[in-house]
């Protein structure tokens, strides 16, 4: 069997696995054994055969998940590392005060049910952020924020609902079920079922997108968790056989969760290799190709320039030149003069932009960077006929950027005023949402082309005949802010729109 079967074998085992797991869990509840009561001490005995197990498997994903965090540092593996080690935590709390534990000092059903709910307040945000922030790599920004939550927060948390006098608060009453959840009981209810839903379709677009066996495996997980989750909320009484049911879908999650970090960290470790391999080499080509592009654009640049200060120096030797062509000379002159200033600007723009790569972004104030634009538009373009008019918000709106963001208007401004003669009318109309800030510029200039939109929309490297240094500089700035451009052509009034999207200052 060659790699690639291989590979494919281990998925299939694992969806084999979960349709397996998942057709047994379903087979109590459909068959009413589910809700079957049973003696306290049986209860107790499968409960700690079942946490002893759960216990074991988390440990295993955590360790597993270590491993795989040592071979390509991304903040899911991180994730799905602390969720093991804080499960293994809330298997031995929840044992230790459930109510079939009668030798137990611990033991309550309300002090059980808050336990549980604190192995939700940890499954509730770890799926959630694996789902959207998953695949990055790992920094010390994105890195400390998942430590404290794993390392202190959840533990102390989890700590706490055991040695506080009572429980901590009460989620449901002794009737138990959907009706007997009490206000916070709902409210947690809401909130993890609806952040899991959201975290499963999220998952499931990425697995659709990247056919990644962890977040297959994480996707399979978050199915049976769901199921734990209804079981749990529909419980009655905590010697139901439904009890061990719920107890087993987490155990079913976690062992996707085992498998896919086996099957990926030890006995394909490769493929995490090969994806970083092949990200790097990406970044190399890519690097490269910008580097050729930049020397054949100088070179090309400044032969023009020589050459035309050349023939400019033979003009003015020539004697019969009359008082008309010298004139005429002297425009051209300014008119290279101005050409060499605007280029010399974009490549020491472009210099700048690249030397700040690694630099931190702050909340930067959107009015500031726009004002700065239009104001360096005019002074670069004194002879132009345009106009700039912002659209100013009552409130002060920050976006995630750095003192270099008005460049990206500057050049946004520019290209449109030099896309044709006439009169420029430009309109910036900033719109503030919680994550994102939309910035709406709608001018009168030229349809862009498509070669100039490429440049501007996609990670494409033009060539020297097609490079637009303005566009491409608005492009490597928007890619540093993790912000993104948008372009459509209004019919009505047959103008550009252009749509700047940046994170929300504020929401960081």
């Amino acid at each position: 069997m060659n790699t690639a079967a291989k590979s494919k074998f281990y998925d299939y085992f694992l969806l084999v696995m979960f349709i397996a797991m998942l057709f047994i869990l379903l087979f109590f509840v459909a068959t009413g054994t589910a809700w079957n009561l049973i003696l306290p001490d049986t209860a107790f005995l499968w409960i700690a055969v079942l946490v002893a197990f759960l216990a074991t498997v988390a440990g295993a994903v955590f360790l597993y998940s270590l491993v795989h965090y040592m071979q390509l540092p991304t903040l899911r593996s991180l994730i799905i590392m602390f969720l093991g080690v804080n499960v293994v935590i809330l298997a031995f709390l929840f044992l230790v005060t459930h109510p079939s534990a009668l030798d137990s000092a611990y033991a309550g059903r309300e002090r059980n049910r808050t336990i549980v709910s604190a192995l939700g307040f940890l499954l509730t945000p770890g799926v959630l952020a694996g789902s959207i922030f998953g695949g990055r790599e790992v920094t010390r920004r994105n890195r400390n924020p998942v430590i404290l939550w794993g390392a202190l927060l959840q533990p102390l948390f989890s700590a706490s609902l055991l040695l506080t006098e009572d429980a901590m608060f009460s989620v449901t009453t002794p009737t138990g079920g959907l009706v007997g959840l009490t206000l916070i009981g709902w409210i947690l209810t809401i909130v993890v079922g609806s952040t899991a839903s959201v975290s499963l379709i999220r998952y499931a677009i990425e697995w659709i997108a990247t056919k990644d066996r962890i977040i297959m495996a994480s996707t399979l997980a978050l199915v049976l968790w769901i199921y734990s989750f209804i079981i749990y909320s529909v419980l009655e009484d905590p010697l139901q056989v439904a009890e061990l049911m719920w107890i087993g879908g987490i155990i079913a999650g976690f062992l996707m969760l085992c498998g896919g970090m086996i099957f990926t960290a030890i006995i394909e470790p490769h493929r995490g290799l090969e994806v970083l391999v092949d990200t790097r080499t990406a970044e190399l080509n890519m690097a490269k190709r910008e580097s050729d592009l930049y020397l054949t654009m100088w070179t090309h640049k400044m032969g023009n320039f020589l050459q035309a200060i050349l023939a400019y120096l033979e003009i003015l030797r020539d004697e019969s030149l009359t008082e008309e062509g010298y004139q005429r000379a002297t425009e051209t002159a300014m008119t290279l003069t101005k050409e060499i200033t605007v280029f010399n600007r974009q490549v020491a723009t472009l210099s700048e932009i690249k030397s700040s790569k690694k630099k931190k972004l702050v909340p930067y104030r959107l009015k500031s960077a726009l004002e700065k634009a239009r104001a360096t538009s005019r002074q670069m373009l004194p002879t132009a006929k345009f106009r700039i008019m912002i659209d100013e918000p009552r409130d002060e709106i920050l976006v995630m950027a750095d003192g270099k963001l008005d460049i990206a208007f500057t050049n946004l401004f520019t290209n449109e005023i030099l896309s044709r003669e006439g009169q420029i009318d430009i309109f910036v109309t900033p719109v503030e949402s919680d994550s994102n800030v939309r910035i709406q510029i709608k001018s009168n200039g030229s349809k862009p082309t498509g070669l100039e939109l490429e440049q501007l929309m996609t990670d494409v490297v033009p060539n020297v005949n097609t490079l637009n240094l303005n566009l491409f500089n608005i492009r490597l700035l928007l890619k540093r802010y993790n912000g993104s451009i948008q372009y459509r052509m209004d019919e009505d009034s047959e103008k550009n729109v252009y749509t700047i999207i940046l994170k929300n200052g504020k929401s960081n």
